[in-house]
């Protein structure tokens, strides 16, 4: 059970969506988002879910959606304002997308994190652990409002992470530099899904 994604998850709001609202109506397209099944659950707790990201030239919001049936245009049980955004009103036809966020950057700088210095990440997944170092984090964003970087300090040293896209605004590589050791994991995908990762570790 775990948070999905898909290739090319671009859509538009079929009416307005108000700010308190929980449900989310989408114009077409609504088949090719993945199955969310968490319902009033909490995200990792155990089901699928997945965030979309919607935005405009004010501004973006992050939502996950934790109920969304096969097929449907419809999504229910929708986290409102997550990972730092507010929730707010949106007017119909707003771009909505399934898109990599700050979050899931930070957890992939993790996984690189843990196999460069062998010492498991505690900044990834729901629960608060004992911390390493700095959990103090800086990002930047590219002109599309992607993720472009992730720059923390641990044990004193930068370890940056610099995420590549497609052309499909799908993460294509995350590179993370730490303590003179460059990893890349570049991303697979099947169906237009992420499956999986293939990775190279160089020393400097």
């Amino acid at each position: 059970m775990a948070q999905k994604f898909i290739n090319a998850g671009r859509f538009e709001l079929l009416s307005d969506l108000a700010a308190g609202a929980t449900t989310i109506n989408l114009a077409a397209g609504g088949a090719a988002l993945p199955v969310a099944n968490v319902g009033t659950g909490q995200l990792g707790s155990g089901g699928d879910w997945f965030r979309l990201v919607l935005q405009d030239a004010s501004g973006l919001e992050i939502v996950a959606v934790r109920s969304h049936a096969s097929g449907s245009d419809q999504m229910t049980n929708v986290l409102r304002g997550q990972e730092g955004t507010t929730a707010r009103a949106w007017l119909v036809g707003t771009v909505i997308a399934n898109r990599f966020t700050a979050e899931d950057a930070a957890r992939a700088a993790d996984k690189a994190f843990d196999s460069l210095t062998g010492t498991p990440s505690t900044l990834s997944g729901y629960g608060i652990n004992e911390v390493h170092g700095s959990a103090s984090s800086v990002m930047t964003y590219d002109g599309s409002g992607r993720v472009s970087t992730v720059t923390e300090v641990i044990d004193g040293a930068n370890k940056v992470t610099t995420l590549s896209y497609n052309g499909d605004d799908t993460v294509n590589t995350v590179t993370t530099v730490y303590r003179g050791l460059t990893r890349v994991e570049t991303m697979t995908y099947s169906s237009g899904r992420v499956t999986g990762s293939t990775s190279t570790e160089v020393q400097a």
